[in-house]
């Protein structure tokens, strides 16, 4: 368990304690457990205070305080363990119709009382180091978080003499860091990093320090130490180079892997479980980056911090990876160069794989894996196990409780009895967090599946029509992922609103194929009461929601702006305009419609990305996107605006826009000025029939680098080979231009 899961695990002991609006923590079992529960979260809560104490006078304790640091973590692992299993006997019982012999086999019971001691017991021995953070305030506690070790907290002393406050130390390491920083970031062009200084003040050991650093063997696949002096020889330092190069050459993957796995032991402790975690996927697979960092919040991996989202910070961690190039992009968005998909190399995936299997992190199903495979992982009970399904192996033979510890199922192939099997054994699964059966078509929805209420991650593809109802009682759900064969729009239920956890909902139907998907529509005719919904792909709202009152939370939305089957259409109170955290948004409009509809939609401040799309707004009104203060990317779709001229205002231009796209528009005439897009770093324009040129003045914009042409008439090809022209007679050759089937 990271601090990421402990924070999760106490955060749920709270909505247990202060019984919130949810179904299941208001059950009156539930609730007869309520001094329990306070108890449990007293005790972990003062040796989390003792953890964030990192100050040790006596380095001889230190393996002493990380050994105690283990011990809580298993602790604390159990006790959520047994409230877990206790939750779900409950929910069982309430929900579950089951039989009468299976409920005698399922009793919910509570007792923590062996966890409790030995909680306590950890608690005396960091007191008896004389670590007893009740007597010290917080203004005094050094933080030190359980991913940090020891002797990297501020305050930490080995018994070396107290440096000064006044004096400033420049190391050899921030020197290295420096180094190792300027060679790795992501250039263009082929640098230089010069080491300069007097003779003996240690350029030659800080060189060799780099040089031999693991992130800097595993980035540089050829790395060539060469000697010159003052009097060289060319030949001489060719020959050097060769050499070198041809001994590095013989290196086989034994190497590789130890390089790699010195960088992974280098690795922070939360980035470690998500790095693992990306072994138990396919050899080659392409992680969406977006549903990877879903599946590492729902798997606990995700350390909160301040008021970043969970969503940010686990972005964050991603990047740090790319970073140290242990993952590799593998495509960036057109708009704004952001990471959509990413891989790892193989060397990589079977170091996570090799680490993974011998902490018993993950299991890695083969044909002829069954349920003695699963008993044969040395873990404890209450530990984890997450299990990634390649073949189709035998699982009916799982029986509870021998898969208790199985937090985790992700399929990656097409099978036939799965989920069957699965239907009649859920019970055998019921402390499961995250669930993929996309690549299996369930014929129905399993009744059974009611019962995974610890399932923070849902990913299915349904063969029967209908949203079933029965998803509302996973009311620990953070992200829905729902595939509907063959049908373009899904009606949901109005109790979808007791997913009181959902952050993330969207829909899917096959397009051509069977994995090649395009988004569904929501259709939501009526709410409960409201949600936290963060991200809403595609939704048709019913006449009365306010989705201002229902979502306020939203960051990320695609509406169509009316139903006349449940005759909903945008009115002032209805407006986006109050939305503070939505980012991005996508508003698709019914081309029966006149644009008075579209007109009277109000757009708030913090919109990053806007897609229009049959708005039929009159060019005139593009005065209202341009004051848009923090739009980056502005995607204009079919229809979105009509009218054969569009005329730029001069005074008023797009403050932060870097990306924009026209497409399927009307538009024959456009002028502007560089002023108009003083930021912009991207100009696609596809299939735009009419239009004749590009402006002139587009080509004058500074930061401008790519111009992408597709469909449009020759005369605009044209138009952007001039302008590329005439920028590499100024000496401007960054300018990318692409043109393709011109008219």
């Amino acid at each position: 368990m990271t601090y990421a899961g402990l924070q999760m695990f106490m955060e749920k002991l709270k909505q247990l304690i202060n019984c919130n609006d949810n179904p299941l923590t208001n059950h009156p079992e539930i609730i007869r457990e309520k001094p329990q529960f306070q108890l449990l979260y007293q005790d972990l809560g003062s040796i989390i205070q003792i953890l964030y104490i990192g100050e040790h006078q006596n380095p001889h304790e230190l393996e002493k305080f990380d050994d105690l640091t283990k011990s809580f973590i298993d602790v604390a692992e159990e006790a959520e363990y047994i409230v877990d299993l206790f939750l779900s006997a409950v929910h069982t019982r309430y929900k579950g119709n089951l039989s009468p012999a299976s409920e005698e086999d399922i009793k919910p019971s509570l007792n923590l009382d062996d966890v409790r001691s030995s909680l306590q017991s950890v608690k005396m021995d960091f007191m008896s180091m004389g670590i007893n953070n009740m007597e010290l305030s917080s203004s005094q506690r050094p933080v030190r978080m359980l991913n940090q070790s020891a002797a990297t907290v501020p305050g930490y002393s080995s018994g070396l003499k107290k440096i000064p406050d006044g004096m400033i130390i420049v190391g050899i390491d921030d020197d290295a860091k420096l180094i190792k920083d300027k060679l790795m970031e992501d250039r263009k062009k082929l640098d230089v990093v010069s080491v300069v200084g007097m003779g003996g003040i240690g350029k030659t050991t800080l060189a060799t320090k780099v040089f031999n650093d693991a992130y800097v063997k595993y980035h540089f696949h050829v790395r060539v130490w060469v000697t010159v002096s003052q009097t060289y020889d060319k030949r001489h330092v060719l020959t050097q180079i060769l050499e070198s190069i041809r001994g590095q050459l013989d290196l086989g993957n034994g190497s590789i892997l130890e390089t790699l796995a010195l960088s992974y032991n280098h690795l922070p402790l939360h980035l470690r479980e998500c790095l693992l975690y990306l072994g138990g996927f396919p050899e080659d697979y392409e992680f969406k980056v977006q549903w990877l960092i879903w599946l590492w919040m729902a798997e606990g991996f995700i350390q909160q911090a301040g008021n970043q989202s969970l969503e940010d910070i686990a972005e964050a961690y991603l990047m740090d990876l790319i970073d140290r190039n242990l993952v590799n992009v593998e495509v960036r968005s057109n708009s704004n160069g952001g990471v959509k998909t990413c891989k790892v190399h193989d060397l990589v995936r079977e170091l996570c794989l090799r680490k993974a299997k011998e902490e018993g992190f993950i299991v890695k199903t083969e044909p002829q894996t069954s349920s003695s495979h699963f008993s044969n992982v040395t873990t404890m009970s209450y530990k984890p196990v997450r299990m990634f399904i390649h073949k189709n192996p035998n699982i009916v033979r799982f029986s509870y409780p021998s898969a208790e510890n199985l937090r985790s199922i992700l399929c990656f192939n097409a099978f036939t009895s799965l989920s069957d099997d699965m239907v009649k054994h859920f019970c055998s699964f019921v402390l499961l967090r995250v669930l993929d059966l996309l690549t299996c078509r369930l014929n129905d929805f399993p009744k059974g599946m009611q019962l995974l209420v610890h399932l923070r991650y849902l990913a299915i593809f349904n063969l029967s029509k209908g949203f079933p109802s029965s998803i509302c009682n996973l009311w620990g759900l953070q992200t829905l992922i729902y595939i509907e064969y063959g049908r373009r729009m899904v009606f949901l239920p109005n109790n979808i609103s007791d997913l009181v956890n959902l952050r993330h909902l969207l829909s899917y139907h096959p397009l051509s194929g069977r994995f090649v998907w395009t988004k569904s529509y929501f259709i939501l005719r009526s709410i409960d009461k409201p949600m936290n919904l963060q991200t809403f792909s595609r939704v048709m709202f019913g006449h009365g929601v306010d989705f201002k009152m229902w979502f306020p939370c939203i960051k990320e939305l695609g509406c169509i702006d009316s139903i006349r089957e449940l005759g909903c259409v945008f009115n002032k109170k209805n407006n986006f305009r109050c939305f503070c955290n939505l980012g991005k948004l996508k508003l698709v409009g019914i081309i029966s419609l006149s644009s008075t509809l579209m007109e009277q939609v109000t757009l708030p401040a913090t919109l990053k990305v806007l897609t229009l799309e049959n708005s039929h707004l009159p060019w005139g009104k593009m005065s209202i996107i341009q004051s848009l203060p923090n739009l980056q990317v502005l995607k204009l779709h079919f229809g979105a605006f009509v009218g054969s001229c569009w005329n730029m205002d001069v005074n008023h231009g797009f403050a932060r826009l870097t990306f924009l796209r026209l497409e399927w528009l009307d538009i024959e005439l456009w002028t502007a000025e560089i002023t108009s897009f003083s930021c912009l770093k991207q100009l696609e324009i596809k299939t735009c029939i009419y239009l004749e040129e590009i402006p002139a003045e587009i080509g004058e914009i500074p930061t401008l680098e790519l111009i992408k042409i597709k469909s449009c008439r020759q005369s605009v090809g044209e138009s952007v080979r001039r302008i590329q022209k005439e920028q590499h007679d100024f000496g401007n050759y960054d300018l990318q231009i692409v043109v393709s089937d011109d008219f």
